[in-house]
């Protein structure tokens, strides 16, 4: 059971990690407005592919006319609603245009722009024809653009979860095996879950666009979840292998495998010792003395970090389900004490019964 327990605090883990992983891309994309420009150029390919053809028109990057045309099209799909209004100056338009819009948006601001009046003037062109079609491809182009909007976060998520592990030097097999020795900090781990759900679930929104308070609330929910972590001492940092850069007086470390790593010969106890004790001091002797060792740590972080990768919601999928199978293993368990319980019950019954016959015999 306590494996169980152990698999269950490391996949909680590794999610929590995952969650700061997304609130950082979540972050870079609001900054970077990723999302209105996935907007944009999907609406630039409808208008290119789509809309040109269809008025007998070619697009070509050098006519400065049609880019001109594109611009100011593209500019009235995604305009603010307060455009127009008496707030109608630039701020309000680059504030609050459009990041996104469903395929009615796209028909009802089609039909509001200058393009379409224009089009409508042509007796030749079937308008309400065009809408159809216009709105079918601006449909597909926009799922493809979803799907390659998710596979860069995801490929992000990925680099960066890398990034992560070997900056902070987690390894996934020494924390497994903290999580296996220490049953304590796997059930403070596991308490953690909701509260890293619900975190999860607020900075992962789809639907909500960046804002000042936003990016800042991501900031702060970094810091909390690494500071989270600090507080229950986890097996990370360069303190451990290969660093080795926390060592105890008389040679040892935090970490055993630090000894095969000249820990001793580098007496980092010492204040004066500070120079030589470093992390990259610590690669330089990790590689020196055990080759093999500093190999498998980087093979083992580089695996964690894309276990991270994975994402927040996959590992709190993977504890979930580890814990109903604790959680059925448990109930098992109690079933089978109970069936010994009232399997033994009679036998105790039969051997006080048989004892109260032997008392009652004469001269017993």
């Amino acid at each position: 059971m306590r494996l169980l327990d152990a698999a269950i605090a490391f996949a909680i883990c590794i999610a929590g990690f995952a969650t700061i992983i997304t609130v950082m891309v979540e972050i870079l994309h609001r900054v970077l407005r990723l999302r209105a420009q996935g907007l944009r150029q999907t609406l630039e390919i409808v208008y290119a592919e789509e809309i040109l053809p269809a008025i007998n028109r070619t697009f070509a990057k050098t006519d400065a006319t049609l880019r001109k045309e594109l611009k100011e099209w593209v500019s009235q799909m995604r305009g603010s609603p307060l455009k127009g209004t008496r707030l109608g100056h630039w701020y309000p338009d680059a504030l609050s245009g459009a990041n996104r819009l469903s395929t009615m948006d796209f028909l009802k601001r089609m039909a509001d722009t200058d393009l379409f009046k224009t089009m409508q003037q042509n007796v030749q062109l079937r308008t309400d024809k065009l809408l159809l079609d216009f709105s079918k491809s601006y449909e597909e182009y926009g799922a493809a653009m979803s799907e390659y909007f998710a596979r860069r976060a995801q490929a992000l998520s990925v680099i960066a979860g890398v990034a992560l592990a070997l900056g902070a030097n987690i390894d996934g097999i020494r924390l497994f095996e903290r999580f296996l020795s220490d049953p304590a900090l796997a059930a403070r781990m596991e308490a953690q879950s909701e509260q890293l759900q619900k975190t999860l679930d607020k900075t992962s929104d789809p639907k909500r666009e960046a804002s000042a308070d936003d990016i800042r609330a991501g900031v702060e929910t970094v810091s909390n979840l690494a500071s989270g972590f600090a507080d229950m001492q986890l097996p990370i940092g360069w303190a451990y292998y290969p660093g080795c850069t926390a060592l105890l007086p008389k040679g040892s470390a935090v970490d055993r495998r630090c000894t095969d790593a000249g820990a001793a010969e580098r007496d980092c106890a010492k204040p004066e010792a500070a120079r030589r004790c470093g992390i990259i001091d610590g690669l330089r002797h990790a590689r020196a003395k055990d080759l093999r060792g500093l190999l498998t740590w980087a093979f083992t972080v580089v695996l964690t970090g894309l276990l991270i990768g994975l994402g927040g919601p996959f590992w709190f999928d993977m504890a979930k389900k580890l814990a109903a199978v604790r959680d059925s293993a448990r109930g098992g368990q109690k079933a089978d004490a109970d069936a010994q319980q009232t399997a033994q019950a009679p036998q105790q019954s039969e051997v006080e019964r048989t004892i109260a016959e032997i008392v009652a015999r004469p001269g017993g």
